[in-house]
């Protein structure tokens, strides 16, 4: 399957996880939504951002990792998962996408999450739960309590993705429910990701090799 570009925030958010989990949600906690004209411009966002939580040699190895694509793959990854969740569901661009105990749902908006989690019981006791994956981002592990995923692009801060994630870090923080974060990216947004690197020709010249006549 072909892979796409991705927001820089969204590459640098994964870096800084791969650091400090405390520190994923203080980044993506954020507001980035100053406006972009280029891709400098994005990637000086990313970088910035990063160097506010990290010194200078770290943010030199964020460098060489959106450099590399390292992220490439785990994003897109994310974004097969929130795909194959919400593909029976009517989600417009302004829905608030939610799992709640492996039920997804569409909000229409910031308040309806509260209303939401309070119709389905929450808080609530939950004996089983779907077990995360290896790269979710687990802002605080409540046992038995109902499990919140959020699936939202961290540049959309203004619209949705900030104010319902401060909505379900208080439930979290009170012990109402564990909170999850998957990062989800427009497709319509992206664009084929370019090779880089070295580029190697190899030449094969014909020889002719004579042979020599055994007598």
């Amino acid at each position: 399957k072909q892979w796409y570009q991705r927001r820089v925030a969204i590459t640098a958010g994964e870096f800084v996880a791969d650091e400090s989990n405390a520190l994923f949600f203080k980044f993506i906690s954020e507001p980035l939504d100053s406006p972009l004209s280029s891709e400098q411009d994005e990637y000086q966002e990313g970088v910035s951002a990063v160097s506010k939580l990290f010194p200078e040699v770290t943010v030199s190895l964020l460098k060489l990792s959106l450099s590399l694509r390292q992220y490439t793959s785990r994003i897109s990854m994310f974004n097969r998962i929130a795909e194959s969740v919400f593909r029976d569901l009517s989600c417009t661009d302004r829905s608030v996408l939610l799992q709640v105990d492996s039920v997804p749902t569409c909000l229409d908006s910031i308040p309806d999450v509260s209303t939401y989690l309070t119709a389905r019981g929450v808080p609530r006791n939950v004996p089983t739960r779907v077990k995360p994956i290896k790269y979710d981002h687990v802002y605080r592990e409540n046992e038995g309590r109902s499990q919140v995923i959020l699936y939202c692009d961290i540049r959309d801060h203004l619209s949705r993705c900030g104010a319902v994630q401060e909505v379900l870090m208080g439930l979290a923080d009170k012990g109402v429910v564990t909170y999850i974060f998957r990062h989800m990216y427009k497709p319509g947004k992206a664009s084929p990701v370019r090779l880089s690197g070295y580029g190697v020709e190899l030449a094969i010249k014909k020889k002719k090799v004579p042979t020599a006549t055994l007598r």
